[in-house]
């Protein structure tokens, strides 16, 4: 048999649970939307982070918005555009 663990120090057995949170950066934010770091670099000289953060926010990833095109092509041939 054994003492369940536990965060309460019991007969001398104790566990620490140590959560630690990462805020994103805005470059983490823009690489996740799919953006370059040239373009981060680009709107980081004209906008304050929050602004940053928010652009990030109010985008479409890149990648997904390449890929839905790339499925809709064939049917604009069928249309002629």
């Amino acid at each position: 048999m054994s003492n369940t663990l536990t965060t309460v120090a019991k007969d001398n057995l104790c566990v620490e649970t140590v959560i630690r949170v990462h805020r994103l950066t805005p470059k983490e934010c823009y690489r996740l939307m799919g953006f370059s770091d040239e373009d981060f670099e680009k709107a980081r000289k004209v906008v304050s982070e929050g602004q940053l953060y928010k652009q990030a926010g109010n985008s479409i990833v890149v990648n997904v918005l390449m890929a839905i095109f790339e499925n809709m092509r064939p049917y604009f041939a069928q249309e002629g555009i």
